[in-house]
């Protein structure tokens, strides 16, 4: 009988132990299955992005996902105090006296354009502009909201983008310097690779970082900050506050390639009315000229020449590295298809910028001088 009962024992252990190995197998293939589908259909958004077609613009409102619409009209309203592009809109002194927002692309020549504002507001006796960025942006938007930082003539960072929806001027300017974002890629990844700052892992292949750090100017362009306002003794006179984390895209429509693909038609069909002047680093000298002649301040005067990160040497391993790597992003389809919003973007952006010298009275009377 007891032995028996042992071996019955032994038989229930038995089917116990297969029972939970095989659920294990069959939840981790479940995982393996998910986690493949969701690669899947983010690939799926970002093909979409260069397959959707530019000719579907101009639609000033979105009528899909009713629970994020607030969000969405944000990202794709029609801004109400920004001033257009200087050379292909109106232009006038109204840029001279705006409020300028700098928009620091990261890797594309930012640093060199905060140091310069830097520079010029210290010879003109005038405080530091503050920097927006992931750390303070809510911060910053709330004390707009409840009247601080009014008086402030110029914002400049990485999450600066918008703050012209919170100032009360009647003008606000923002202004960019762009870079191939192939090659803005290839520079964040080695800034990581020794020693820089980085939300993806620095020590993976670049391609797969270039796959985990994505379109880095349209998100700039698209991320918001939920902000409310709480109950006061008055009603309308509570005190706003803003959520600490930003709102990407990609999540508030549940990575849908199609409501993605007409956000970033919009974005990218916005750009000359969203942007009073776009550079470009490949170009630095010419961009700051553009930058003067709209704004009135002396970019081109005080700051040609300079480059704050461009006058390191580098050994000849280093330069083969970073050459290396171009070669490998510009093969990878994953990659392409990583930065597609963003190389898009730069494409439209270039269109600009050539238009912009084309119109411009002081690059053409250099020019004949010269």
């Amino acid at each position: 009988m007891l032995r028996r009962l042992s071996a019955l024992r032994a038989r229930r252990r038995s089917s116990i132990k297969f029972f939970v190995i095989y659920t294990t197998v069959v939840l981790s293939l479940s995982s393996v299955s998910l986690l493949s589908k969701r690669r899947n259909k983010v690939e799926r958004v970002l093909r979409e992005l260069t397959l959707t077609n530019t000719s579907d613009t101009g639609n000033t409102s979105f009528n899909f996902m009713s629970s994020v619409d607030q969000q969405l009209a944000q990202i794709n309203r029609t801004r109400r105090n920004v001033l257009p592009n200087y050379y292909l809109g109106p232009g006038g002194e109204a840029y001279q006296r705006a409020k300028l927002t700098f928009v620091h692309y990261p890797k594309g020549g930012g640093t060199t354009i905060k140091d310069c504002f830097i520079n010029i507001s210290d010879s003109r006796g005038q405080s530091t502009p503050p920097t927006v960025f992931a750390g303070n942006a809510a911060e910053v938007k709330g004390t707009l909201l409840n009247g601080g930082m009014q008086d402030v003539p110029v914002f400049m960072g990485t999450y600066a983008f918008g703050i012209c929806d919170y100032l009360t001027s009647e003008e606000c300017a923002y202004f960019t310097i762009l870079r191939d974002p192939i090659d803005r890629m290839v520079s964040h990844y080695f800034f990581c690779k020794y020693g820089g700052e980085s939300n993806a892992p620095c020590d993976l292949p670049i391609e797969d970082f270039a796959v985990l750090v994505t379109n880095v100017f349209f998100h700039q362009l698209t991320f918001t900050h939920n902000c409310r306002r709480e109950s006061g003794a008055v009603p309308g006179d509570g005190k706003w506050t803003c959520d600490q984390k930003a709102v990407g895209i990609e999540p508030l429509v549940e990575y849908d390639e199609v409501k993605i693909g007409r956000i970033m038609n919009d974005v990218e069909a916005q750009l000359d009315k969203n942007f009073a002047v776009i550079g470009i680093l490949e170009e630095l000298e010419t961009s700051l000229l553009l930058l003067q002649e709209t704004f009135g301040v002396p970019f081109y005067e005080q700051c040609r020449g300079a480059h704050s990160n461009g006058n390191r040497k580098e050994s000849e391993e280093r330069r083969r590295e970073r050459k290396l790597a171009k070669e490998t992003l510009m093969k990878s389809e994953r990659a392409q298809l990583a930065m597609a919003a963003d190389i898009r973007l730069y494409k439209r952006a270039k269109e600009i910028f050539e238009q912009q010298k084309g119109k411009s009275q002081l690059l053409r009377t250099m020019n004949v001088s010269r």
